[in-house]
């Protein structure tokens, strides 16, 4: 992508990949990122008639529960299908339609579901888990809701691991470090979406492995503890990983992974939690594979940090820009503001 882009022209491709697939899931390098802004920009623009916003905890809240600062509310427009506590359906009464009560609950509270009737802001909350969040993303779409929006998070039990997910908005913050660790991290982050698919997948949710053109069971899910195990299986054609592949882990089995000539195959790239350098030596020495590939859709950098370690917004973005020239990499006040 050219630096040298304007204005609407990021806006128009920003606009054009909004309804690239029936979920729009957005995710920040840190806490205080920027999500809602970016999300509040999404739903503005979007063209869907009765659109859906989720949240994978609580969005919108008038404080950060952390930091104590002033926190932005979700704006919804007209039509838009949204989870809450019952003190804010009492809070918005005249500009909601209650849909009803869920089956879903968090902070041992029971959620609502409601539609605005008019342009609204508020405060959205969700279930934490990610079976239950794709369970009423689901929920909503038999109500009526013709996409959904979910800010959601960034690690392995998050909801972007989940099939469903094929690509993400990531924003990344001066809340999360400076220039080079903000760049070190989506470098890691791409050399992970990097990874390519494996094409018919069929696997259970056991750690597996293959022999001889048997498939072999091997009775655990979790690498952690079982490292001596898995290194007796040298001879194997793949190994397959339905969970975590982690530092401690990796670094016990490291003189395995270097030596290993088959495939080792992952559920989902974000499985694979391992600081850059053991990533790039894994990635090296052995033939990756993941079953649930993802991309990203776009980056929306921020320049500004509520810690006030700011940043220059244009260094920012020309640096990341050059760094990876396919991405759509943005400025959140580019499109903000516009």
């Amino acid at each position: 992508m050219r630096l040298d882009q304007t204005q609407p022209e990021i806006i128009a491709k920003l606009k054009n990949r909004i309804t690239s697939s029936l979920y729009t899931v957005l995710v920040g390098l840190s806490k205080n990122a920027g999500k809602t802004s970016l999300l509040n920009w999404l739903l503005k623009h979007s063209k869907f008639d009765q659109p859906a916003v989720i949240t994978t905890g609580r969005d919108g809240e008038e404080l950060d529960l952390v930091g104590g600062h002033s926190k932005p509310k979700v704006e919804l427009p007209a039509n838009t299908f949204f989870t809450c506590f019952s003190s804010t359906l009492s809070a918005n009464a005249p500009y909601i339609k209650i849909i009803g009560r869920t089956p879903f609950s968090a902070l041992n509270r029971q959620l609502w579901l409601a539609q605005s009737l008019f342009p609204l802001k508020t405060e959205i909350v969700g279930p934490a888990t990610v079976s239950k969040q794709i369970a009423l993303a689901d929920y909503i779409l038999e109500k009526g809701a013709n996409h959904i929006f979910i800010d959601g998070s960034l690690d392995r039990r998050s909801i972007a691991t989940h099939p469903k997910i094929k690509e993400l908005f990531l924003v990344a913050g001066a809340e999360y470090g400076d220039l080079q660790e903000i760049s070190s991290e989506l470098h890691k982050l791409h050399s992970l979406i990097d990874i390519p698919p494996i094409p018919n997948p069929n696997f259970s949710n056991e750690i597996s492995y293959q022999l001889k053109g048997k498939q072999i069971q091997a009775r655990f899910r979790r690498i952690y503890g079982h490292e001596h195990e898995i290194t007796n299986w040298e001879n194997a054609e793949f190994i397959y990983f339905p969970g975590a592949l982690t530092d401690i882990s990796f670094n016990k089995m490291k003189q395995f992974f270097c030596n290993y000539s088959g495939k080792l195959i992952f559920q989902h790239p974000f499985f694979l939690q391992l600081n850059e350098h053991n990533l790039n030596l894994l990635k090296k020495h052995t033939c990756l594979y993941c079953v649930n590939s993802i991309k990203i859709a776009a980056i929306a950098v921020n320049s500004f940090a509520s810690n006030g370690k700011h940043l220059d917004c244009q260094h920012l973005r020309a640096t990341l820009q050059s760094k990876f020239p396919e991405l759509l990499i943005f400025d959140i006040k580019e499109v903000i503001y516009e």
